[in-house]
């Protein structure tokens, strides 16, 4: 569906994705994985259109990225970066009805109706009127993904569609994780393509279709879950041991097992 094939992009003078070559299919979770400024965050940028590279090509289906009209573009794809807060006063059925404006022949009723469904998938139907200065960081977390959710409704009915979601999770407790990848697995199952950018390893096991491990901008490793998180795999791009170990589910489960492989560099460059 989405495809990258031999992308590289640079920011700043660095390259910070290289020649990238992966591809985000329909009806699965593909979690993005990698140590902090491995290029997982500006993967998903590219995958989203937000970035153009300056060398190989981002395609939806067979079609350049570029060429799609970007009216087009956002009534098919959504995206819930890390978030922040919002910069205005607003009720939370305010931000959730924003994901609406690319669905400008719908009506007020059906755009509200749509925006409160969403809100219900994130379990928090009971916070439309409130202000979204009010809530808590999970909080705002959730309705970004619902205001998402509300913008994919028509992507979801018809099964063709993406989501993409950078670090979703990270302020979020374990219930309301766990939560939120079960969503990210129903829409999946809706027929879309979810690109999720994650911390922790053992959350993408036991979500994700298909894991891309990133190291240094490149791709370090590609597969299911038991073909990309091998030993092997996560020490390169972790400098840490894990060893996997079954869960009674049939996941695995991976364990740090040793001390890191190289040295915390402390700021002013002193190991």
């Amino acid at each position: 569906m989405i495809s990258l094939d031999q992308v590289t992009c640079r920011r700043g003078g660095r390259a910070v994705v290289r020649e990238a070559t992966t591809l985000f299919a329909r009806s699965e979770v593909t979690a993005v994985l990698g140590a902090n400024g491995a290029g997982k965050s500006s993967l998903l940028r590219l995958a989203s259109g937000e970035w153009t590279p300056h060398t190989g090509h981002v395609r939806w289906d067979v079609t350049p990225l570029a060429r799609l009209e970007r009216s087009e573009l956002a009534r098919r794809r959504a995206v819930v970066s890390q978030v922040l807060p919002a910069a205005f006063p607003c009720r939370v059925l305010d931000l959730v009805l924003l994901g609406r404006l690319p669905h400008r022949t719908t009506s007020r009723r059906t755009d509200t109706e749509t925006s409160l469904r969403a809100l219900d998938e994130v379990g928090l139907a009971g916070l439309a009127a409130r202000s979204v200065e009010t809530l808590s960081g999970g909080e705002h977390a959730r309705v970004h993904l619902a205001r998402a959710l509300a913008q994919l409704s028509e992507a979801r009915t018809a099964g063709d569609g993406a989501l993409l979601l950078d670090e979703p999770t990270a302020s979020l407790d374990p219930a309301h994780q766990h939560r939120i990848l079960e969503l990210a697995r129903a829409i999946a199952g809706d027929g879309l393509a979810v690109i999720v950018v994650l911390h922790d390893v053992n959350l993408a096991a036991a979500y994700a279709d298909r894991v891309i491990l990133m190291r240094e901008g490149g791709i370090a490793a590609v597969g299911t879950v038991r073909d990309a998180l091998t030993p092997a795999a996560l020490r390169e791009v972790y400098s840490l041991d894990f060893t996997p170990v079954p869960t009674p589910s049939g996941t695995l489960f991976f364990v740090p097992t040793g001390h890191c492989h190289e040295p915390m560099i402390q700021q002013g460059g002193t190991p």
